[in-house]
C-alpha cells in the first residue's frame, strides 16, 4: 500500500483547463463530419424523413455548421470567457434563425403525431436558445466565466 502524505499534491487545475478545449475540438470535428454527410455522402436525400423543401433550407443549414464549426475552432484555440461567450451568443442567435426558418418551411414528410412532435422540439430549441443567448450576453458583459470558482 502507498502512503500518499508522502506524495507531492497533485495539481488538478491543467486538466480542468484542457478538458473544455479538447471538447470545443471534438466538437468542430463532428461539424465538419455533418456538414460532410449532409452534402457529400450520403447525402440529406437519402434521409427519409426531409422532403424536396429541404433544398430550401439547406443553405442556412449548411451555414448553422459552418458558424458552428468556426465558434468550436477559435473557442478550442482561445481559451478566453468573453471569447467563449460571444461564440456562445453567435450560435444562439444562429440557432434561433436556423429554428425559426425550418419551422417555416418545414422539410419534414411526416404525419400523424409526428407532426406536433417536431414541431414541439424545433420551438424548444428556438426558445431554449433565445435563453441561451441572454445567458451568453450577460456572460459576454461580465467577462467571467461562471463555472470558475471565486477566491
Amino acid at each position: 500500500m502507498v502512503n500518499s502524505s508522502i506524495l507531492p499534491p497533485v495539481d488538478a487545475a491543467p486538466a480542468r483547463r484542457a478538458a473544455p478545449r479538447s471538447g470545443y475540438a471534438v466538437a468542430a470535428v463532428v461539424d465538419a463530419v455533418l456538414l460532410f454527410l449532409l452534402d457529400v455522402w450520403p447525402g440529406w436525400d437519402v434521409v427519409p424523413i426531409l422532403s424536396p423543401a429541404f433544398a430550401d433550407v439547406l443553405a442556412a443549414v449548411n451555414a448553422a455548421i459552418v458558424v458552428n464549426l468556426v465558434v468550436h475552432t477559435v473557442s478550442a484555440l482561445v481559451p478566453s470567457p468573453r471569447v467563449r461567450a460571444l461564440g456562445q451568443l453567435l450560435l444562439c442567435v444562429v440557432g434561433v434563425a436556423v429554428g425559426l426558418l425550418l419551422l417555416r418551411v418545414y422539410p419534414f414528410s411526416v404525419s400523424g403525431l409526428w407532426i406536433a412532435l417536431i414541431t414541439a422540439l424545433l420551438w424548444l430549441g428556438v426558445v431554449g436558445s433565445a435563453v441561451g443567448g441572454v445567458v451568453a450576453a450577460v456572460q459576454f458583459v461580465i467577462g467571467r466565466d461562471p463555472k470558475a470558482r471565486r477566491a
